[in-house]
C-alpha cells in the first residue's frame, strides 16, 4: 500500500499586518492552508517542521529576510519560492538574485497574481 502524501501548507515570512490579512484571506479562499510568521527564528522552525509546499518572503521585512530567503532556498527547490519587494529596492532585488532567488518580483506583481501564486500545485 503507498504511503499517504503528506499535507502541505504554505509557510510565510510577512511582517506588514495588512500585507499578512491579504495572504491569508487570499489563501482561505482558495483552500489552501498557510502559516504566517514573522520572525527568521519562526520561519526556519516552520520550514523545518513542516512539509511546505511554497515559501513567501516579504523582502521588505527588514534586514534579516534575507536570511529568510535563505533558509527558504536550502529548504525547498527553487521554484518554490516566492520573494516580493518593493520595486524600488534594486539593491535588495539583486542580493536576492545573487543568493540564487529566480522568483523575486515587484509587490505590486504579487499582488496581481496572488491567487496563482498561491494556488500552484
Amino acid at each position: 500500500m503507498p504511503e499517504p502524501i503528506p499535507h502541505r501548507i504554505i509557510v510565510a515570512y510577512v511582517k506588514d499586518l495588512i500585507f499578512s490579512t491579504k495572504i491569508r484571506s487570499t489563501a482561505q479562499t482558495i483552500g489552501k492552508d498557510i502559516v504566517i510568521v514573522q520572525s527568521t527564528f519562526a520561519f526556519k522552525t516552520e520550514l523545518q517542521k513542516t512539509p511546505a509546499s511554497l515559501a513567501i518572503i516579504d523582502l521588505d521585512a527588514g534586514r534579516d529576510a534575507l536570511e529568510a530567503l535563505a533558509e527558504a532556498l536550502a529548504a525547498l527547490p527553487n521554484d518554490r519560492v516566492v520573494a516580493f519587494v518593493s520595486h524600488i529596492h534594486q539593491e535588495t532585488i539583486e542580493a536576492a538574485k545573487s543568493l540564487g532567488a529566480q522568483r523575486v518580483m515587484p509587490r505590486s506583481r504579487f499582488s496581481s497574481e496572488l491567487p496563482n501564486i498561491l494556488g500552484q500545485p
